[in-house]
């Protein structure tokens, strides 16, 4: 297996060096086909830095995909990757961590497109948080809560928040709130305040455009778990990932002739 290394150099402070620790202790936790997969980790004696190497994901990041390669995801390709990346954020779940940086940046792919769940720096033991940490395309309402300095727990449907805007970006290929030409402040006050979520195309699966909205439902409550997401025919009436993935599956079947 080939492999990729991240380095932390120089003489890192001791929270730096505690933070590295708790990523390769949670590495060590998973072993899931969709989950960036851990070969090892040393501290190099020449300047106390910490080396961690982990498989190589030859495509990138699904960002880099779409927006460095200018690839677009044909509709099945998009849905086994939606279907793989729940997964591996229900693997975490189901660990009792939350991840707290999912983004397309931090989903890698493997040379056969398989989405490996990536950047572990973040994740932290459930049930609740208060620190405003992520990304704020990705960000949910409640952790900008905390940014905008409005102190609020939270707990992990966050994450299921920002796996909608990752699933919005394999459906649309495009960057959050680009068409906005906000910074990323004014995007956050905007996601709060005003409730605002990136425009789903009309070209967009009807039981993905369901489920993206349900995802980022402002109301944490109201979100599926990733375990709906994942495994359940349906949730409250509305169609999950698993039941689009095999309509859109037995389509394209009825189509080549093979159904």
């Amino acid at each position: 297996m080939s492999c990729a290394g991240k380095t932390l150099i120089g003489a890192p402070d001791a929270g730096t060096v505690q933070e590295t620790i708790d990523e390769v202790d949670f590495f060590l936790k998973l072993d899931h086909p969709n989950c960036h997969y851990l070969l090892g980790a040393k501290t190099t004696l020449e300047d106390g830095g910490i080396l961690i190497l982990t498989e190589l994901c030859d495509l990138g990041s699904i960002y880099d995909f779409y927006s460095k390669g200018r690839k677009k995801f044909d509709t099945a390709t998009s849905l086994r990757l939606a279907e793989e990346c729940a997964t591996g954020f229900e693997v975490i779940h189901s660990l009792g961590y939350m991840h707290r940086d999912i983004k397309s940046l931090n989903v890698f792919l493997s040379k056969d497109l398989v989405a490996k769940v990536a950047d572990f720096g973040m994740c932290t033991p459930a049930p609740l948080a208060t620190d405003a940490c992520g990304t704020p395309q990705w960000m949910a309402p409640e952790v900008i809560s905390n940014l905008l300095g409005m102190p609020k727990e939270y707990d992990r449907t966050v994450d299921v928040f920002s796996y909608a805007i990752l699933l919005w970006e394999l459906f649309h290929c495009s960057t959050p709130y680009m068409e906005t030409r906000l910074d990323q402040m004014g995007i956050c006050k905007n996601v709060f305040h005003r409730h605002i979520r990136p425009p789903i195309s009309p070209s967009c699966p009807p039981g993905i455009s369901a489920l993206i909205q349900r995802c980022w439902d402002n109301n944490p409550s109201a979100r599926p778990t990733f375990s709906q997401v994942c495994y359940h025919r349906q949730c409250d009436g509305e169609a999950t990932l698993t039941a689009v993935f095999l309509q859109v599956r037995e389509a394209v079947a009825k189509i080549r002739g093979t159904a």
